[in-house]
């Protein structure tokens, strides 16, 4: 039976955000050292004391460093400049003190009609990079992106769909655009991680634990930190699979050791309690110092 949408015009919290959480099928972490497990690994912020449920991609869904190797897809020859390269690497560097020039080389009459210019202004008006924030012109730059055939911008109009970033939220549509980037963009491994997490849900779609768990693992080996970590966890309770700790602790170590804090933690919890592993002080003292700043990855 074949993936399908369906509309949910009830859903307003989203996915990736702060205070966004998965399912109560999922595992709790309890953290320790003055974390939980509230953590992103494009942020690096750490939650309150609490325990907290599964733990969301990034906080910030929609991240302009995604730009997403754009130096190799921008054609300078057919519709660019030197001018139009040097402000699409301002915004790809986050050369913040460089932004209004940029922003003003985007805003450009002869480039109204580019997909690279109107990208970025899309870009800039959601963060407020150069200008001030507008999330309806963001929404229209983008979509005007999108129609010209931006590589990138599907994925960016499908988060401002599922979370109402200057449209109205329609789940269905945010679900197409982001399996149309996932398809399309070869790069950018996080629409791949949102869709599961929206068949976690149930969001634009119905649950479906075995889709869930495909587009969570697909994300995890096209090297997604955040994706990874969660796929620890699905490994971990059989959400989607059957459990499996070795599986669980081979993908925690993977985001552990590229800097991931909750993996760390959880890590530090799971070889203290012997959940799923052989009890071990030592290493689980060892991810809790590293989690907590006292002691390197090794």
């Amino acid at each position: 039976m074949g993936e399908t949408y369906t509309e949910n015009a009830a859903y307003t919290q989203g996915i990736g955000y702060p205070g966004d959480e998965l399912p109560r099928s999922c595992a709790e972490i309890r953290g320790t050292a003055g974390f939980c497990g509230g953590f992103s690994e494009y942020e690096g912020e750490t939650g309150g004391p609490a325990p907290r449920e599964m733990i969301p991609p990034a906080k910030k869904a929609i991240s302009a460093s995604s730009a997403m190797s754009y130096r190799r897809k921008m054609e300078p020859s057919r519709e660019g400049t030197d001018a139009l390269q040097k402000a699409a690497d301002i915004v790809l560097s986050r050369s913040s003190g460089s932004y209004e020039s940029a922003f003003r080389t985007f805003s450009r009459s002869e480039y109204e009609e580019s997909p690279t210019a109107q990208f970025f202004l899309g870009v800039m008006r959601l963060y407020g990079y150069g200008t001030g924030k507008d999330e309806g012109k963001a929404f229209w730059h983008m979509d005007k992106a999108y129609r010209m055939g931006n590589p990138n911008a599907a994925y960016y109009l499908g988060i401002m769909y599922l979370k109402g970033i200057g449209t109205p939220i329609i789940a269905f549509k945010a679900m197409a655009l982001l399996k149309e980037a996932a398809k399309n963009n070869k790069e950018d491994h996080r629409a791949e991680l949102q869709i599961g997490l929206m068949y976690i849900e149930g969001i634009g779609t119905a649950k479906n634990e075995d889709y869930a768990f495909k587009w969570i693992k697909k994300s995890a080996e096209h090297t997604n930190t955040e994706a990874q970590f969660i796929l620890g966890q699905l490994y971990k309770i059989g959400y989607g699979c059957e459990k499996d700790p070795a599986s669980m602790t081979r993908w925690l170590e993977i985001a552990a050791n590229k800097g991931h804090v909750g993996a760390q933690i959880l890590l530090g919890n799971i070889f203290r309690s012997g959940d799923g592993v052989r009890a071990d002080k030592n290493l689980a003292q060892h991810w809790f110092d590293v989690a907590d700043g006292k002691k390197p990855l090794s």
